[in-house]
């Protein structure tokens, strides 16, 4: 089978690449800030070479490592999911979502630049960009211009030029993910890829159908229950160091909660597909009734 060429930028440990080498696309470079996470995306993508550090500073090597494999042809496929935590929700500090100076204290909320340069040094025909869902409208100060603009609308300005995007907001339990995963894409399409005028053409996106979204037709939402059961491996409980891991399988392990976290876990009602924000137990008051929003 003729393989694509990729190239990963944050690549963590190359779990999320996993599906483009099933595609048929093979990475030449993995990139990862944590050399720890790039040896596990090594052996997960045992054709590439490995480039550590923070890419601000190793985006050039990865241009290097890249062209010293491939040569002046360019990759089929660029792929990239940079760091989140400045945006996510879950964080209470990260102040409001149109605050560029809040935006911009967080300098990981900047990683897009990065993502432009390597593009724009070895123009694959695709870039593609995961990231949360205010990846597309938590503000930051634009580093040349410092007017407040999004992430994701200051890499589509960098990349315009020679790019067409496609974005995508979606729930990934719609293409089989067992659990609720809001995720926002961009895909970019080089401007002189064959078939882009017929997207244009018919309104189209280059985005597959959900299979497992029944108002798509598809088949039902994945259970998390069934996708463990799978697996049969033990229970675990993440409450004591003792009930955490199973000293024989190293890899089936899961983190150990404070009491407070744990307390709040438990308290979801079971099987319900709530979040630990959304249970009906009070630290002061125990139990409690929990009454549903007025529309």
């Amino acid at each position: 089978m003729a393989y694509r060429r990729a190239v990963s930028l944050f690549s963590n440990c190359g779990a999320g690449d996993v599906g483009y080498s099933e595609a048929g696309f093979r990475f030449d470079v993995m990139a990862e800030l944590d050399p720890r996470r790039l040896e596990v995306s090594l052996l997960n993508h045992p054709s590439a070479t490995g480039v550590p550090g923070d890419l601000r500073e190793t985006w050039t090597e990865v241009v290097r490592a890249y062209r010293k494999k491939a040569g002046n042809k360019r990759p089929a496929l660029l792929s990239a999911c940079p760091p989140c935590q400045g945006m996510s929700s879950a964080r209470s500090d990260r102040g409001r979502e149109d605050d560029a100076d809040a935006g911009s204290k967080d300098e990981r909320n900047l990683l897009v630049v990065v993502i432009a340069r390597v593009a724009q040094e070895l123009m694959p025909s695709l870039v593609v960009v995961e990231n949360v869902p205010a990846f597309l409208t938590r503000k930051v100060r634009h580093p040349e211009t410092h007017e407040a603009i999004s992430a994701a609308s200051l890499l589509i300005s960098q990349l315009e030029p020679e790019y067409e995007v496609f974005p995508l907001l979606t729930d990934l339990c719609d293409y089989g993910v067992p659990q609720t995963r809001r995720r926002a894409f961009l895909t970019f399409v080089r401007r002189d890829v064959k078939g882009i005028k017929l997207f244009r053409a018919a309104h189209r996106a280059p985005f597959p159908r959900p299979t497992h979204s029944p108002e798509q037709s598809g088949d039902d939402p994945v259970k998390l229950g069934k996708a463990l059961r799978n697996f049969r491996l033990p229970s675990l409980d993440a409450k004591s160091a003792e009930t955490a891991a199973i000293p024989s399988n190293p890899l089936h392990s899961v983190p150990i909660w404070s009491d407070r976290r744990y307390a709040m876990v438990a308290a979801i009602p079971r099987n319900s597909g709530a979040s630990a924000w959304q249970n009906s137990k009070c630290e002061q008051c125990g139990l409690g009734r929990v009454c549903k929003p007025e529309v």
